[in-house]
């Protein structure tokens, strides 16, 4: 099982993934259970040609298939940003418990930051 701060750098490696993959945005997420990783997500907006796949939402949808519910609220979700409002709205809508994110929107400023400086970052929870 791994750490918060372990599973919050594999939503910035997940978000890296996606922009070497050309997937989308340089966004990723990762849901985790007890430590335990349930489902992992990068923005997919460009490949699915779908402007609601954003990482946090396909993490979401794929982690309620693996647990066969719509009921994530023992979940916590990391991700690589501060959640957008369409994915703060998925979040409540799947009862997250937490949410930590590396970088705040205004961190980000619409760049994807280099992953040492995501390190350097306090993550926010609310």
């Amino acid at each position: 099982m791994a750490d918060d701060r372990e599973l919050l750098e594999m939503a910035v490696q997940e978000a890296l993934d996606g922009i070497r993959a050309g997937d989308g945005g340089p966004f990723g997420c990762v849901l985790a259970k007890d430590g335990a990783i349930i489902a992992k997500g990068h923005n997919r907006v460009l490949i699915d040609k779908d402007p609601t796949a954003h990482g946090e939402v396909v993490a979401i949808r794929r982690a309620c298939d693996a647990l066969g519910t719509i009921d994530l609220s023992d979940c916590t979700l990391y991700t690589s940003a501060e959640p957008c409002p369409m994915c703060r709205a998925a979040i409540c809508w799947a009862k997250i418990g937490k949410v930590f994110y590396a970088a705040s929107m205004k961190d980000v400023d619409g760049k994807l930051l280099p992953l040492q400086e995501y390190k350097s970052l306090q993550g926010t929870i609310y």
